[in-house]
Formats: structure tokens, C-alpha cells, sequence
């Protein structure tokens, strides 16, 4: 920028105090050599104030820049002598251009690393800045920037614990793998190197990790806060655990059992505990002979090594049978709770639940429908026809006997007189009326049916 801001200006002053006819070569040199070292000074000044300040803070890479920048100067000032002392020299010339060349690159390269240090790279400056600044101080890392990192790690392992700091380090040096190392600049000089790699692990590395550190920090809170969050939620219901031991001084046939063990999963609402073997706990589905704490191989299995008829909240410390439809032997099988996180077992069969009441219920006789109904009066009507046609005709019979015996009486009659008129009035009909023989189904019918109807009529009402 400053290379090219001299010659630019350089250029114009050519144009104005170049006489006609004249050489121009010597004139563009004489003219932009000085004004391209007055600005290359006024930019190293600012530059050596920057790196000076960083000198104060024990920065051995600073300080090797800054020395490097001494030699830039010093060939500024050798440029200004050889510029004032021969300036139409040939090999006056040739140094200046050799001078003012190596001034100038320098001037350039460092004006890379400080937009890239301020972020206003370019990609040629990235390149260059990553590429080759890495790639030539990698073996730098090991000094007291690596040495804070590492620190930093260190730190962050108490807090995160080895795995995600871990990550965290595999992260920073994934930064170094991701640099295209095949286009590493050739010609850097040392002192540019290191100030562009100070710059670049201040405001890449250091940044990046911190990022990243934060990043790690903040997942730890969180999942401590999910962590406690669980902890405090099951603070009531922890795992349980208990220990069974054995007080016999012959164990032979239940080492099997003997252990601890920690709460795996459920039963329904009882817990499970397991080691080699299962406790469980089992209901009263089977029946009440079989409920209780079991030792066996699998939950409900067939091979069952002891049992427990007891139905309290965790396994019983005794009264274990051993085997399991054997005697319970004192002190053979112990159980110890270390901790009471178990869940309360069904004690007892549930009591069986009576029936529900039946609702009263009102006796409900079926409508016929309008055909049934038509049929029912005309059977009714008949019934009823036939009911007075046959107490008119019982009374007319009745009325005849009464004559008839009154005459017998009144004339002398004996008893066998008697006895046919009676027999006599028995099947006798009366006034040209139907015999005894009628309907009497189709009556009886009838009269039921009446009856319903009528009692229908008064629930209704």
C-alpha cells in the first residue's frame, strides 16, 4: 500500500518537473526512493512503539521482531546516505533498489499480519498467516503460550472432568491439521514469523480455545444443573440397595446369595435388586401361598433358591427358607437394607369387592302392537259375551232346579226322583242356549288377558 502510494506519487512529480527530452529513469528513482523511505519510516515508528510496548511484558517473540525492525531501519538510513551521498551511482543504485526491495517486502508482509491480527484479512493474507506461520513455529507451542493452555486444560479437568477437556484439546489442535501446510511461503524472515505467529495465537488460538472452553464450561453447568435437577427429584425414591450375609459358620449351598445388591427395575409397583441372582418380590396373582421375597434366576422363574413369607416394604432381614419350601434356619440368610428406596409391596390379596346393588326394577308388561291390539278387544268382547251368556243361563238353571225340586216336594217325590232331576238339570240347556261344553281355554285367555290390561291401565295412571 505504501509501495505503491510512493510510486504513484513519484509518478505524478515526474510528470511535472521532468524537462522535455530527458532521461526518465534516474528521476523516478531519485524522486520516489525518498518519499517511499519518509513513509516507510513514519509506518515502522508506529510499528516499533506497538512492539516495544509488547517488549515490556517479557515477550520473547515480540522482542525478536522488534529486532528485526532495527535492521529495517537500518537499511532506511543506508538508503537516505546512499541517496544523499552519490545518488547517480550504478552501483549506488543497485544497493538502493536492493534496499528499498527488501524495505518494502517487509513492509508489506507486516501490513498482512496486522489486518489480520484487527480480522480484516484478506484470503492471500489468511493463507499466509495460517499456512506458514503455523507450519514454521508449530515446535513453538511447547512454550509459554502452549504451557497456559495446557493450564487452562488442567483447570478445566476439575470442573468438566478428562473427556470433554479432552475434546477441548483435540479442538485446538484440529486448528493446526485444518492449515493447507503445501503453500507455506518461502521467504519470511524470521523476526516477521514470529510476530505474525504472536499476533495470530493472540488473536486466533487463545480466542478460539477460549471460545471453546466457554462453550465446554457452559454444557458442564448445565448438565450439573440436570444432574442436581435429578438428584433432587429423586431424593425421595433413591435406589435401593442391601447386602446379604450369612451368620451360619457352614454356608456351603447359598454363596450364591450372598452379595450386594442394587435395585434394577420394577415388578409392577415392588422393586427387583440383582447381583448373579434376583430378590423380587411376588404378588398375590398365584395365590397367597406363593407371596413373598424370593431368591431365584429370573423374576417368576422356576428356579428359586430361598423365599421369605413376609410382605413388608423391603426384603426381611430373617425368616428366610432355605430351601424354599424348607425350614427357616436362624441366622443362615440374612438380609441388611442399606438404603430404603424400595417401594411398598401388596401385603395381602385385595379384599374382594361386593357386587353392586341391583336397582329395583318395575315389572314392564310389552305393548302389542295396533294388529294385536285389534285382535285382543275382539277376543276380549267375545270373552265377555260369553261370560254373561253363561251366568244367564247358570241362574236360569239354578231358578228351574229350585221349581223343579219345590214340586217333587210339594207331590211326594222320594229321594231317587230327586236325585235324576237332578241329574236332569245338570245337562239341561236352558232357553235354546249352548251346553256346559264351551270354550273354557279361550275364556280362561280371555280373562287373563283382561286382567294385564287392566292392570297396565293402572300403572299408567
Amino acid at each position: 500500500m505504501v509501495w505503491a502510494a510512493g510510486k504513484l506519487l513519484a509518478s505524478k512529480l515526474q510528470v511535472l518537473l521532468q524537462p522535455e527530452g530527458t532521461q526518465t529513469g534516474m528521476t523516478y528513482v531519485t524522486l520516489a526512493a525518498p518519499l517511499l523511505v519518509l513513509l516507510f519510516g513514519l509506518f515502522m515508528t508506529n510499528i516499533r512503539g506497538y512492539l516495544d510496548a509488547k517488549a515490556q511484558n517479557d515477550m520473547p517473540l515480540a522482542k525478536a521482531a522488534a529486532m528485526d525492525l532495527d535492521m529495517a531501519l537500518l537499511l532506511q538510513r543506508h538508503g537516505r546516505r546512499i541517496i544523499a551521498d552519490q545518488p547517480h551511482a550504478d552501483w549506488r543504485k543497485l544497493k538502493l533498489r536492493q534496499a528499498l526491495g527488501r524495505a518494502s517486502r517487509f513492509l508489506w508482509k507486516m501490513e498482512e499480519a496486522l489486518d489480520y491480527g484487527t480480522g480484516n484479512s484478506r484470503p492471500a493474507t489468511r493463507q499466509a498467516a495460517t499456512t506458514g506461520v503455523i507450519a514454521l513455529n508449530l515446535a513453538e507451542l511447547s512454550c509459554k503460550k502452549k504451557q497456559a493452555l495446557d493450564q487452562q486444560l488442567a483447570d478445566l479437568v476439575h470442573v468438566v472432568g478428562p473427556f470433554q477437556a479432552q475434546q477441548a484439546a483435540s479442538e485446538s489442535k484440529n486448528i493446526v491439521t485444518r492449515t493447507n501446510l503445501g503453500h507455506m511461503p518461502s521467504r519470511l524472515p524470521a523476526g516477521f514469523t514470529c510476530t505474525l505467529y504472536n499476533m495470530m495465537l493472540r488473536y486466533h488460538l487463545v480466542g478460539y480455545l477460549h471460545k471453546l472452553l466457554r462453550r465446554v464450561l457452559a454444557a458442564a453447568f448445565v448438565s450439573a444443573s440436570c444432574k442436581a435437577m435429578r438428584e433432587s427429584a429423586s431424593e425421595n425414591g433413591k435406589r435401593g440397595r442391601l447386602r446379604v450375609f450369612s451368620e451360619a459358620e457352614d454356608e456351603l449351598g447359598i454363596g450364591t446369595l450372598l452379595g450386594d445388591y442394587e435395585e434394577q427395575g420394577g415388578n409392577t409397583d415392588p422393586k427387583l435388586l440383582q447381583v448373579s441372582v434376583y430378590v423380587y418380590y411376588w404378588d398375590t396373582r398365584d395365590g397367597l401361598e406363593f407371596s413373598g421375597w424370593w431368591f431365584g434366576d429370573k423374576v417368576g422363574g422356576s428356579q428359586v433358591w430361598s423365599r421369605a413369607t413376609d410382605n413388608s416394604k423391603a426384603p426381611p432381614e430373617r425368616g428366610w427358607k432355605v430351601p424354599w419350601d424348607g425350614e427357616a434356619i436362624e441366622g443362615l440368610l440374612c438380609v441388611e437394607v442399606l438404603n430404603a428406596g424400595l417401594a411398598q409391596p401388596v401385603s395381602a390379596p385385595p379384599a374382594p369387592v361386593p357386587p353392586p346393588k341391583a336397582a329395583p326394577m318395575k315389572a314392564k308388561v310389552q305393548e302389542p302392537d295396533d294388529v294385536d291390539k285389534d285382535l285382543l278387544k275382539e277376543r276380549i268382547r267375545l270373552a265377555t259375551d260369553r261370560v254373561a251368556s253363561a251366568e244367564a243361563e247358570a241362574e236360569q238353571v239354578v231358578k228351574a232346579a229350585k221349581e223343579m225340586v219345590s214340586a217333587e216336594a210339594r207331590n211326594g217325590g222320594s229321594w231317587q226322583q230327586l236325585a235324576a232331576s237332578a241329574w236332569q238339570l245338570q245337562h239341561l240347556p236352558a232357553g235354546g242356549a249352548p251346553e256346559q261344553d264351551a270354550d273354557e281355554v279361550v275364556i280362561q285367555e280371555a280373562e287373563s288377558q283382561l286382567r294385564a290390561q287392566m292392570a297396565r291401565a293402572a300403572a299408567t295412571e
